[in-house]
């Protein structure tokens, strides 16, 4: 004997099964779909870190060898140094520089400066500057600094 309202009753519990599994294969996607942007959002992340970390190692590494070129020329002017001056495997910083300097003939030098991080056995980032025609009659120049007097127009800390 069927009663005469348990045929509506089972109806409406098969539109509410289909309502929930419906509801469930939404929400599947919608968290399949969230997982993948927030993958691919770390990934960027990831990358974007990773190249600025080789950015600043590059900078660094310039910044080395920029030291090594001054070095080089301030040996060069004041210290009387001649050809094939150099200095190698130098620390400077968190890594190291190696710089020669070349006779050109015409009483001006050639400077060539690498800059390593962390250093030129297994650097991860190497750059190198070059000078030329780098004269040595800067040494009879006055060094204009010495015995002025500074002045600030503000002061910051102590």
């Amino acid at each position: 004997m069927r009663d005469a309202g348990s045929g509506a009753f089972g109806e409406g519990m098969d539109k509410l099964r289909s309502k929930r599994g419906v509801a469930l294969l939404s929400a599947f996607i919608v968290m399949v779909t969230l997982s993948t942007v927030a993958l691919a959002f770390l990934s960027m992340v990831k990358d974007d870190i990773k190249r600025n970390g080789t950015e600043q190692a590059d900078q660094q590494a310039y910044y080395i060898a920029k030291a090594g070129l001054a070095k080089a020329r301030w040996a060069l002017t004041t210290s009387g140094q001649a050809v094939g001056w150099g200095e190698t495997d130098t620390v400077f910083g968190t890594g190291t520089y190696t710089v020669t300097t070349t006779d050109n003939g015409d009483s001006t030098y050639t400077i060539i400066s690498e800059g390593y991080i962390p250093n030129d056995t297994n650097p991860i980032a190497r750059r190198r500057v070059e000078q030329r025609n780098t004269s040595v009659a800067m040494s009879a120049l006055t060094n204009l600094c010495l015995g002025a007097t500074a002045a600030a127009s503000s002061t910051r800390g102590g």
